[in-house]
């Protein structure tokens, strides 16, 4: 049986492997889509992940927080031909406030950014809110870190 391929975000912490999501909707050819939408707590926030493209689907957040969680994390590569980039500039970031909005979870991203060849990547590294503004965000085409000290709750 072949192995499956599938695009994940793996959980570590004090350097063991404490879990791993695999993608929902992945768009790659020959990549397996993932089912599991597990949850991890750290300091005590209960917290999950999608990834990429699985913020143009409201279901996948709101499995996390029908678990209560806290905040969605979204690893993203949004290296795109320029003319997608383009397209995409400002839907990446409408797609993280209304995942936030729409599960009242806090919602934090990091992106690529920069050129590569003929692909471009503007960056959507953020922190937003439960109820959609954006707290944090690393500038367009620059390398960062978002940070906001969220509120205990």
């Amino acid at each position: 049986m072949p192995l499956k391929k599938r695009h994940s975000a793996i959980i570590i912490e004090a350097g063991r492997v404490v879990g791993r999501y695999s993608k929902a909707h992945p768009n790659e050819p020959g990549v397996t889509a993932g089912s599991d939408f597990p949850t991890f707590v750290r300091s005590g926030v209960r917290y999950g992940v999608n990834i990429c493209n699985d913020a143009n689907h409201p279901g996948t957040a709101q499995r996390i927080a029908d678990q209560d969680a806290r905040l969605i994390l979204y690893p993203l590569n949004n290296m795109l031909r320029s003319e997608m980039a383009d397209r995409w500039r400002e839907k990446s970031l409408a797609n993280l406030t209304d995942r936030a909005r729409q599960t009242g979870r806090w919602v934090a991203s990091a992106d690529v950014t920069g050129t590569s060849g003929n692909l471009v990547s503007y960056g959507c590294t953020a922190i937003v809110t439960p109820e959609g503004s954006v707290v944090a965000r690393v500038p367009e085409l620059q390398e960062g870190v978002a940070v906001y000290d969220v509120p205990s709750c």
